[in-house]
């Protein structure tokens, strides 16, 4: 039976990747194709990717330190 914290953790990969292949390409366009005024627009498109990306980067510590019972206290998250 596969474990079904790996599975999750697996899911939560495949999305993360997902978020940064978009953002990835979003930075290439910039550089290649962007007009020189549109920018800030893409830095505001840009960033709820990110918004969205960095919690789930800390998501495996998260479950990691509640399981052990580690103190919020004590951690950076």
């Amino acid at each position: 039976m596969p474990n079904k914290n790996y599975e999750r953790y697996q899911e939560l990969m495949v999305k993360i990747k997902d978020i940064e292949s978009a953002a990835g390409l979003m930075n290439w366009d910039q550089e290649v194709n962007l007009p020189s005024k549109a920018g800030n627009s893409r830095g505001q498109q840009l960033s709820p990717l990110m918004m969205i990306k960095e919690p789930m980067l800390s998501a495996p510590w998260r479950i990691w330190r509640k399981r052990r019972n580690i103190p919020r206290i004590l951690s950076s998250n």
